[in-house]
């Protein structure tokens, strides 16, 4: 297949850093909490034990009695039909598909620098010439006048050439005040002089294949599938461990030897949950995945559409310019 220039500017600029430390900085923070968040949420599953810790005095009769405790619990889920291992599943793919988002962002206020950056060269080009394309009607005025002057010109040709000079003005100053609000809006981008790069040829498979939307798109559907076995196995047997242990000391006037007491015990629970609204929500994560299924070829119907279109007008400027 042909190869053409890339409109995907993944590939280049994933590893490219033209924005600012502070947004550099920003990014960096959002996907380290993203990767925090995903470790808590991988071990989400695992419930804290409770410690309670007790210290009660009593005084009857002039007797002081002085009881010291402390009791662990933990209630344990430690089989839920698979549950647990989506899971785990759900909590890594969220946190690749979250990583993906902070880097679309990051991608596209790139691409909007380099976009500015090439307005900006595009604009000051133009400024130039309409500089020289006002020198040459200022000379046009000069001679025009001269004309209308000894009588070789009437009004109406000097009326022309001075309408001409002001719509050229209004152009320039318009250009200029362009040029001036694409600075400011890549000034809070970046304050980095960057230089514009040839973008490596790709094919639209390619394109298609390593743009950061449909990447984030496959991720999702990964999530959204652990999500849904997630859904199904609550409504599934589980098994639950519950276990105690405690000690106890028993410290009184009328009794020189403490009392230890140290009671454990462990519970296994087998467990289903009966609700009505099963069914309808074992559906609704299943749609949701197949939704996230079909937004992917969606996206890449639209991608193909725009990588067609673009090489139209790629076909289109080289005609014009060879």
């Amino acid at each position: 297949m042909k190869k053409i220039i890339a409109i995907s500017l993944v590939a280049s600029l994933s590893f490219a850093s033209v924005l600012s430390d502070t947004k550099d900085n920003i990014f960096k923070q959002e996907a380290n909490k993203a990767k925090q968040d995903s470790n808590a949420l991988k071990n989400s599953w695992i419930s804290p034990a409770k410690i309670n810790i007790n210290y009660t005095k009593n005084t009857q009769n002039k007797i002081s009695t002085d009881t010291k405790s402390i009791q662990i619990v933990w209630n344990q889920d430690i089989f839920r039909s698979g549950g647990i291992y989506y899971a785990i599943k759900y909590a890594k793919t969220l946190g690749i598909y979250n990583m993906d988002l902070i880097k679309q962002q990051k991608l596209n206020l790139i691409k909007q620098a380099f976009t500015l950056k090439t307005q900006i060269l595009r604009d000051k080009l133009l400024l130039k010439q309409n500089l020289l394309k006002l020198a040459n009607i200022e000379i046009n005025v000069k001679v025009t006048k001269d004309n209308y002057l000894a009588g070789n010109a009437d009004i109406s040709d000097m009326n022309n050439i001075l309408v001409q000079r002001d719509t050229q003005k209004m152009a320039n100053l318009t250009l200029k005040q362009s040029i001036e609000t694409e600075e400011k809006e890549l000034a809070k981008l970046t304050n980095k002089n960057f230089e514009l790069k040839n973008f490596p040829l790709i094919t639209k498979d390619e394109y298609i294949k390593q743009n950061i939307a449909i990447k984030t798109l496959n991720d999702k559907a990964k999530s959204d599938y652990a999500k849904a076995k997630i859904t199904t196995a609550s409504y599934l047997p589980k098994l639950t461990a519950n276990l105690q242990a405690s000690h106890s000391n028993y410290d009184s006037e009328i009794n020189s030897q403490d009392n230890i007491d140290n009671p454990w015990s462990a519970v296994l629970t087998l467990s289903m949950p009966l609700d009505i609204n099963y069914k309808a929500n074992i559906q609704s994560a299943k749609i949701n995945y197949l939704k996230s299924k079909l937004d992917i070829s969606d996206k890449s119907n639209e991608l193909a559409q725009k990588y067609d279109e673009t090489i139209d007008n790629i076909n289109i400027l080289k005609e014009n310019t060879e």
